[in-house]
């Protein structure tokens, strides 16, 4: 990486979505009449979501780390790719949170909204790895060492499925089979 400076600025992104992810992680505390361990009991989502999605932006960073490494030179185009990139990074915990709080019987189409925002996120996270990878490519100048172009692409389709499977919910279909069309 020839600019230090933008891997300065992603890291301090990364660590800060990754820290804002543990902000949900609360407990009443003592005197609200319950124990620790009910309090711990009810907030099972929130943990849930948080080390999910700790690992998710755990992941994302390593994938970041690697791709960025093998850069030779850093230009405008490279700069505001990496933020569309770090754009979908920092609303990570903002869906997680989202995801955490929905578990709600009250609210019927809250759960898959909820896993709808998530998986938007998730691909466009993709895809925007997905152009950073595509635009490095091109020029095998900008690369220390040139590689092949199709192994990145691969995740837009996935995640694109996963956003389609997390509108169906088999309490409102009466069936625990999602449609073929999903699969």
């Amino acid at each position: 990486m020839v600019d230090g400076r933008l891997e300065a600025f992603s890291d301090g992104v990364f660590a800060v979505a990754i820290t804002l992810l543990s902000i949900d992680l609360v407990v009443a505390g003592p005197g609200h009449g319950t124990t620790l361990a009910h309090q711990l009991r009810e907030a099972w989502p929130n943990f849930a979501a948080f080390l999910v999605s700790f690992f998710v932006v755990g992941i994302i960073w390593v994938n970041h780390h690697s791709l960025f490494k093998n850069f030779a030179k850093v230009d405008r185009t490279l700069l505001f790719l990496n933020l569309l990139l770090l754009l979908f990074v920092v609303t990570i915990p903002f869906v997680t949170s989202t995801l955490a709080k929905v578990p709600d019987r009250q609210l019927p189409l809250a759960p898959s909204l909820a896993a709808v925002l998530y998986s938007g996120v998730s691909l466009a996270m993709s895809v925007s790895f997905a152009l950073l990878f595509n635009w490095s490519v091109r020029d095998p100048s900008r690369l220390r060492n040139p590689c092949r172009a199709n192994s990145s692409i691969a995740s837009v389709p996935l995640c694109g499925r996963g956003a389609r499977a997390s509108t169906w919910s088999p309490s409102s279909s009466g069936s625990s089979r999602p449609p073929s069309a999903w699969r």
